[in-house]
């Protein structure tokens, strides 16, 4: 009689294969071009990847599970132009993307466009216009100032 095999838990959404195990199977990996199942699923037409500089496996860890991983990083159409460390390289969620497809892959045909909507000028309350009214001096008139917003560090983007 045949053993019954249950799962227990949720299925896994990794669909690929590390960083690592793909590196491994290439003569050379540098100018190749990588991406996640997760980023090929997004809606947004702007394609995201990495074109791989350099992967060194961790040797003493087994089935290429670790190891250090650089390249260059397009986010949604824009081009990082400083190499970057991939921290999750170690995930099976990576592809390779053909020789002969990587020109029409990289290609660019939509660039992320950043709007900021957000007001320029903010309106006082009336409470302090009227007392803003009181004072005799060139303030006195302000019905609405001037937003200054603080520049934020960029976010960490893969």
């Amino acid at each position: 009689m045949a053993k019954v095999i249950r799962y227990i838990g949720r299925e896994s959404h990794f669909k690929g294969k590390t960083i690592f195990e793909i590196a491994a199977n290439l003569k050379s990996c540098k100018g190749r071009v990588v991406y996640r199942t997760k980023w090929a699923a997004s809606t947004n037409p702007a394609k995201t990847y990495v074109i791989l500089e350099d992967v060194k496996p961790d040797l003493s860890k087994e089935n290429f599970k670790g190891g250090t991983a650089t390249g260059y990083r397009v986010h949604r159409g824009h081009t990082f132009d400083k190499i970057f460390q991939i921290d999750s390289g170690m995930k099976q969620d990576w592809h390779l993307v053909p020789r002969e497809d990587e020109e029409s892959f990289c290609k660019i045909d939509h660039k992320l466009q950043v709007v900021d909507n957000r007001p320029k000028v903010m309106k006082l309350p009336p409470v302090m216009v009227a007392k803003l009214k009181t004072f005799e001096t060139e303030k006195s008139q302000l019905t609405e100032i001037p937003i200054k917003y603080k520049k934020k560090s960029g976010r960490k983007l893969l």
